[in-house]
């Protein structure tokens, strides 16, 4: 299995269960220089 296989399917399985504190930013839109991230 190659590299880009390899993440792909981790990505994949990660998208279909989603981990409580996963993700790095789960405050309010972070905001950066030029870079505006919507509310959902």
């Amino acid at each position: 299995m190659t590299y880009l296989e390899t993440t792909a399917e981790f990505y994949a399985e990660v998208a279909q269960t989603p981990e409580v504190g996963l993700c790095c930013v789960q405050s309010s839109p972070l905001q950066l220089p030029e870079l505006k991230i919507p509310l959902q």
